[in-house]
């Protein structure tokens, strides 16, 4: 999954490349970690000022994403349902689909999850 170069605006953010599609889709495009907490909550507190404190149909492509830590993971489960009204997981890869299945379980269960292996 790659940015449009249509003039949509990007948002460069410490580990993923964000976007909102024309169907109002945030799309995020992961980048190779390491993660940290700190990192973490700046990605969530900055999608939920572009979002305008709405929640959000993600679609994450996580092929490229890197280990997520237990601290990393129970922030996503304890602050997940503020941003993410659907959560969508692209993972084409062996890393991304194993971390894929991590990020499945840590979402709240009131946000749907699912993982997919193609963008179709």
């Amino acid at each position: 999954m790659n940015p449009p170069d249509d003039g949509t605006k990007i948002y460069d953010m410490a580990y993923a490349t964000c976007w909102i599609d024309e169907d109002g889709i945030f799309n995020t495009v992961t980048k190779y970690g390491p993660y940290t907490v700190e990192a973490t909550k700046e990605h969530v507190e900055l999608s939920m000022s572009i979002l305008g404190g709405k929640k959000a149909f993600v679609l994450c492509d996580f092929s490229k994403g890197g280990y997520i830590d237990k601290h990393i993971r129970k922030y996503i489960r304890e602050n997940g349902r503020k941003v993410y009204g659907a959560f969508a997981i692209l993972a084409d890869s062996a890393l991304g689909k194993v971390m894929g299945k991590i990020l499945l379980a840590l979402m709240p269960s009131s946000v749907p999850t699912r993982i997919f292996t193609k963008e179709e």
